[in-house]
């Protein structure tokens, strides 16, 4: 028990019955809980895992089973002997890296204020990124001339170029999420860790045309475990919208594999991608002492365990969920938590 914190207490009821500091606050403050925090867009989300398809509804601590966040707060739970341990996924959708700060940042704040040691995951970016390569309908007109020369469907395609642009988009990102991480780490409990989720190329993946990386989806497409579509499904149906078409000046806009691989992997004098952007950050955090680390869900990305050749059915939610959960382990074996942990490092 904290004793300052009980005998402050029990003198502010006894002889300030005025006081806003009675005994029910100080309760109150005792009984704060463990945390997990989920802080992203659609994978986060859950969208693709049974029950999420149609965008389902959040899910806290009292609806479990859908996305591999859910997962990982089992894991939570077990790790803490089943005790009490409170779940918040802010995750909303198609979310930028700059609309997670405007529409998720202060429910984040209001969590971590109201909790103990919180683990707190964080993916930004990838909407940035992928809004800009496959969904021209919603770009601003003068993003459009980028689009094309990033566009390896169109004319005006220049590698050069592209670079450029995904260069500077990639900045915005980093600058956004330092933003995020930055109010985060002013306002998390003591103990808490973070971990920065890294983008999948499921382009590359979903298809079921294993070893030929560089063709552009099919259409209809298939997606392993689906049966050939005649019509574009989830999230695809963007790529060949009339509005998207027009916008595009009449070309395709489903992209090839190895292109969003670049711009997500790349380590080059003239991109850094958005993956490598992540690590370096989460390394340049724990360089100044925070619990902080970068998770490569890549690894998740194999046939067979995309929904809609872009977001994770359950086989690739369950794949995330066991690597967001050793990268957590490692975090926890650094510190006092390791007895926690299934698998630590002795």
């Amino acid at each position: 028990m904290n004793w300052k914190l009980y005998n402050t207490c029990i003198l502010a009821s006894a002889f300030v019955l005025s006081s806003a500091i009675d005994a029910s606050a100080c309760d109150k403050k005792n009984k704060k809980v463990p945390g997990y925090l989920a802080i992203g867009a659609s994978y986060t989300y859950g969208y693709g895992a049974e029950g999420n398809d149609d965008g389902g509804i959040p899910r806290t601590n009292e609806n479990p089973g859908f996305g591999y966040t859910d997962a990982v707060f089992e894991y939570l739970l077990d790790q803490h002997g089943n005790k009490r341990m409170e779940h918040l996924n802010t995750a909303i959708g198609g979310a930028t890296s700059a609309e997670i700060n405007e529409f998720q940042l202060e429910e984040a704040v209001e969590f971590l204020q109201e909790h103990k040691r919180t683990v707190i995951e964080i993916a930004s970016g990838g909407n940035d990124l992928l809004g800009f390569m496959l969904f021209p309908d919603v770009l601003p007109e003068e993003a459009i001339g980028g689009h094309l020369a990033c566009n390896m469907n169109s004319p005006h395609y220049d590698a050069l170029t592209c670079d450029w642009v995904i260069s500077n988009i990639v900045a915005g990102v980093e600058a956004n999420l330092r933003i995020t991480l930055d109010t985060i780490i002013d306002n998390m409990p003591k103990g808490s860790i973070i971990v920065l989720r890294s983008f999948p190329n499921a382009i590359a993946h979903g298809n079921t045309t294993p070893g030929h990386v560089s063709q552009p989806f099919p259409v209809p497409f298939t997606c392993e475990g689906l049966p050939s579509q005649t019509e574009p499904t989830g999230a695809m149906h963007h790529f060949y919208s009339t509005n998207a078409m027009e916008a595009n000046g009449g070309y395709s806009v489903a992209t090839r594999a190895d292109q969003i691989g670049h711009i997500l992997n790349a380590d080059t004098d003239t991109l850094e991608g958005v993956n490598v952007m992540l690590a370096r950050v989460a390394a340049e955090y724990a360089d100044d002492g925070y619990k902080i680390a970068f998770a490569d869900v890549s690894a998740s990305s194999i046939n067979g365990v995309h929904w809609d050749c872009i977001h994770p059915s359950d086989a690739g939610h369950d794949a995330i969920a066991d690597i967001m959960i050793d990268t957590i382990e490692d975090l926890d074996c650094r510190g006092r938590h390791c007895r926690h942990c299934r698998h630590c490092r002795h």
